[in-house]
């Protein structure tokens, strides 16, 4: 079965001058030009090939055919080459450090005329459209996250080629096959076909032989070789000889060409798969062939045995004529490499390296060694990188960030300023002291990472943290340029996207936020902490189920993160799922003991499910872990005042204020706490200093209307509701108590209007029907009032007030049974209201039932001594039963209370003419009428004033307050 991957192979980057030629048409017969080799010196090779990635997905046959084009080399049909002149990097062998040192020893290796073959095998691609174009080959350490710090760069080979072309001159051949098909940083863009359009790009006059078009794939499978490469199957054969189709035993570029054309073309149908050749002289010969391989390629058995060729490489001649202990040192220093003892240990490499430095015998071999010993610190320093890059953890910041340091300090050192791995390598440098000052100064490490930046602007993770600071700071904005700039260096990298994210979610920008996540998602479908961000962000977009899934699968991917569990908790809580929500918090407490903002949030729970106690308990617990978070105080401070500990909660409040001054909500909840306490000036100070930092908040002003209110400033209250309603037209609460203002301003018509409109936002609100039936009752609609009355007994049960209105209702009807039942039930529930017990003691008074409605009478004063109504009302019930003295007694401990009420004064009149003492009735009277009573009807028809009405001093004075 075949399979399809991307084979970009580059064959034979050569050297030489001319103008690129035109390919000829299929069937022209070949002129071959002067066959005589151009006189060469030695050949060597650097050969890639990565199966394996620790990063990305892994390949099958890329370290096969890497293999197979060693073996090619070595072998007789390849020229014989050393194996000691040969670089052989496979697997974990090919890290970024190790290809540039191989890459950097050819430049020590070669001399003028010498060969160099070139191979790569493995993943190739590109990030982004932008950034130069950059293409990568990706070594065994890559990460998709962040090729720009981990992989090797297209631009890099190509500084390396036309280096080894114009200075060593030397002739190069470049075999690349680094466009296999995976799940790259880059498919959605095309990168691998971008990154194949930039190895296209010549740079020194070079011959490039593709395996297919930069829009095609190329494949591989089983069936070519036992597992190999459909190119690179076909290649090797052809260069051991089948390719010399005029048999004069060497192959050229053009015959290379025909046979790869023939062969891969007409195996890959019915897939598109077109190799291509560049090159100035297409008639240059490449090999000779060896007749005993062609042999045995052409009866397909295995070439004939033969012993490699071993050679004694550069370094091995000089090391030769050095000193017995310079030999020793060598050996001493490749064991503490091989053995990781790099610096700061006992026998380090560090030590045994700079006393090599200082051997004038081995004077040629220092470039070699200086690479060896970086390419091991750059290794070194790239394992705790790596866990940075995979939102990891990060390590211990004494240890693995200082270590860090040395090893990156001293490899770009060794380097040197005109190496292309010195900027980031000095980037490292910056980032890691700004992770290392962060925990004690912010300002600091927002500067290295500043520093890391100047030093490689393409460097990602100095992005990251950069804006992550910034974040931290509030400045939002600024946050989310810097993580603008980062992705576009880094687009694949998942934690960028998060914390982007993040950014704007807290600049309310929640649909871009929610794109950031879920790209984050995309790239990296395993990571909690996505999940977890974007559950917070889907949260408070009231988005309940799609939050709750986010929540959940951070905690199947992570089940050991307090945070995520006390953020379901929240969502819970909102959603009263009170039982659940507990559990979650206890999750939390149980992960994190010391995790006060879960106490805090634990005991939120306790107290919504009525557990005072367990609720003050986690209260204190998140103060004692934290003193110095203000929420637990201002939620502790929200139970007290539920117990009614008025000055506690005051002093949690005034906390909350003082470590949270810029905190509005506390400001609310200290003004309705003062409010509650009459201290009307302080809590309009509170509701101001809220809206001096929150001035749209539409809850508040509605709080600050009832204050108003409360304290007659009537216009004030009704611009406040105003107001409220104008930021929020759907809060049921602000209509009703905008409705009771307008009922007492006497404005029924809007009242009605405010009522209806609570009700149609919150049907179930038993405080609304029965204001708004005492407003159909005053309005003498007592049909309509008893069905208000009814919804809020249907709502609200346990209401006491409801049923001492329906009585009331009752009682004006003479449905004198319902209402004694209906105030019985009052009383039953609050059998301390003195209000209804003078109610009662009336409907009493009315039915004759004097006995009992002094006892209610009583029972309200007993409650309720100083109001003077319930003391008015007592006296009529004493005068019906002519017991004149006490009820004069009565009604003079109203005027005691309340000396402007005339009613009084007028029933004592009554009294003293029923007493016939004239003089004092009238005396009485003209207080009455002093101070406001007007009811000259009453007067006119009052019996008991019938003989007075003769006396002048009785016609003077109605004379006179009936002229006023």
């Amino acid at each position: 079965m075949k399979l399809q991957k991307l084979l970009l192979i580059f064959w034979a980057f050569i050297t030489f001058t001319g103008q690129i030629e035109a390919q000829e048409e299929r069937g022209q017969k070949v002129e071959k030009a002067n066959m005589a080799p151009k006189t060469v010196g030695q050949t060597w090779a650097v050969i890639v090939g990565v199966s394996q990635y620790l990063h990305i997905n892994s390949l099958r046959f890329a370290g096969d055919d890497a293999l197979a084009f060693y073996n090619f080399l070595t072998s007789p049909a390849g020229g014989s080459v050393p194996e000691s002149n040969i670089q052989l990097l496979l697997n974990e062998k090919a890290t970024l450090g190790q290809v540039d040192r191989a890459m950097g020893n050819l430049l020590d290796f070669v001399k003028p005329n010498d060969r160099v073959f070139l191979y790569f095998s493995g993943h190739g691609d590109q990030e982004s459209r932008t950034i130069a174009q950059r293409g990568f080959l990706l070594t065994h350490d890559s990460y998709s996250s962040n090729y720009n710090s981990t992989a090797f760069a297209v631009l890099y080979l190509q500084d390396y080629i036309a280096t080894l072309s114009t200075k060593n001159h030397a002739q190069i051949l470049l075999f690349l096959d680094a466009c296999r098909a995976g799940k790259l940083a880059g498919n959605e863009i095309g990168g691998v076909q971008l990154m194949g359009q930039q190895l296209l790009k010549q740079v020194a006059n070079e011959v490039k032989f593709m395996a297919c078009q930069a829009n095609e794939l190329s494949l591989e499978g089983y069936q070519w070789g036992g597992g190999r490469g459909l190119f690179s199957y076909h290649l090797i054969r052809g260069m051991q000889g089948l390719a010399d189709t005029d048999g004069d035993k060497t192959v050229t570029l053009r015959e290379l060409e025909r046979y790869l054309e023939d062969r891969v073309t007409a195996e890959a149908a019915p897939n598109p798969q077109n190799p291509l050749l560049i090159a100035a002289d297409k008639s240059l010969p490449i090999v000779k062939v060896d007749v005993a391989t062609l042999e045995s390629v052409r009866k397909n058995v295995p070439p004939p045995l033969f012993a490699a060729v071993q050679g004694r490489g550069v370094t091995q001649t000089i090391l030769e004529e050095a000193e017995t202990d310079v030999k020793k040192l060598y050996t001493d220093f490749q064991e503490a490499v091989t053995n990781k003892q790099l610096l700061d240990v006992p026998n380090a490499a560090e030590g045994y390296f700079e006393r090599l430095l200082a051997a004038p015998s081995i004077k040629d071999m220092h470039p070699f060694i200086k690479r060896e010993f970086a390419a091991a610190l750059l290794e070194e320093s790239s394992k705790a990188f790596a866990g940075l890059l995979e939102n990891k953890n990060a390590p211990e910041v004494t240890s693995a960030y200082q270590k860090n340091i040395r090893y990156l300090e001293k490899t770009y050192l060794i380097l040197g300023k005109s190496h292309f791995l010195y900027p980031n390598l000095r980037a490292r440098v910056s980032y890691y002291k700004g992770l290392i000052a962060e925990p004690v100064n912010v300002d600091a490490a927002l500067l290295n990472f500043r520093q890391a930046l100047d030093a490689d602007s393409t460097f990602a993770p100095a992005y990251n943290d950069a804006g992550r600071i910034l974040y931290l700071k509030k400045s939002y904005k600024e946050a989310q340029q810097v993580f603008e700039k980062g992705i576009q260096f880094a687009p694949n990298w998942s934690f960028l996207h998060v914390n982007y994210g993040m950014a704007l979610a807290a600049q309310n920008k929640r649909a871009e936020a929610e794109a950031a996540y879920k790209k984050a998602i995309e790239l990296k479908a395993d990571d909690p902490v996505v999940y977890k961000n974007y559950g917070n962000l889907l949260s408070i977009q009231n988005k309940a189920e799609a939050a709750e899934e986010a929540y959940k699968k951070a905690i199947e991917l992570k089940t050991s993160d307090a945070e995520t569990y006390n953020n379901y908790g929240m969502l819970l809580n909102t959603k009263k799922r009170y039982n659940e929500a507990e559990i979650a918090y206890r999750k939390a407490i149980e992960l994190q003991p010391n995790y006060a903002t879960a106490y805090s949030n634990y005991g939120v729970v306790m107290t919504v499910q009525n557990r005072p106690a367990e609720a003050e308990t986690a209260f204190q617990k998140s103060i004692q872990l934290d003193p110095n978070n203000a929420q637990a105080h201002f939620n502790y401070g929200i139970l007290l005042v539920s117990q009614n500990r008025q000055a506690e909660a005051e002093n949690e409040y005034k906390k909350c204020i003082e470590l949270n001054p810029n905190d509005a909500f506390v400001y609310n909840s200290y003004g309705v706490l003062l409010a509650a306490q009459n201290r009307f000036a302080d809590a309009e100070n509170a509701y101001k200093k809220y809206f001096e930092l929150n001035p749209t908040n539409s809850v508040v002003y509605g709080n600050y209307g009832n204050l108003l209110a409360r304290q007659g400033r009537q216009n004030e209250a009704e611009a406040a509701y105003r107001r409220s309603i104008e930021l929020n037209a759907n809060d049921a609460n602000v209509h009703k108590n905008y409705a009771i203002l307008l009922k007492n301003l006497n404005r029924l018509t809007e009242a009605e209007i405010e009522y209806k409109r609570a009700i149609q936002l919150n049907t179930t609100d038993s405080e609304v029907y029965k204001n708004y039936g005492m407003l159909l009752s005053a309005g003498n609609r007592p049909e309509e009032a008893e069905v208000m009355y009814k919804k809020a007994i249907e709502f609200n049960p346990n209401d006491a007030y409801i049923y001492n209105s329906y009585g009331i209702l009752l009682a004006a009807q003479n449905r004198f049974a319902e209402a004694e039942a209906a105030y019985k039930k009052s009383i039953e529930l609050n059998a301390m209201n003195g209000l209804v017990y003078s109610n009662y003691g009336n409907l009493l008074s009315r039915q004759n039932r004097f006995e009992e409605a002094e006892t209610a009478y009583k029972k309200a004063l007993g409650f309720t001594p100083n109001d003077a109504n319930f003391h008015n009302n007592y006296g009529n019930l004493l005068e019906r039963q002519n017991r004149l003295s006490e009820a004069e007694a009565s009604y003079k401990k109203v005027i005691e209370l309340n000396p402007a009420y005339f009613r009084a004064y007028y029933y004592i009149a009554t009294i003293k003419a029923r007493q016939k003492l004239p003089f004092e009735a009238v005396e009485w009277l003209g207080k009455a009428l002093e101070r406001g009573y007007t009811n000259f009807d009453s007067i006119s028809k009052n019996p008991e004033f019938d003989y007075l009405r003769e006396m002048p001093e009785f016609m003077a004075l109605i004379g006179r307050f009936r002229n006023k």
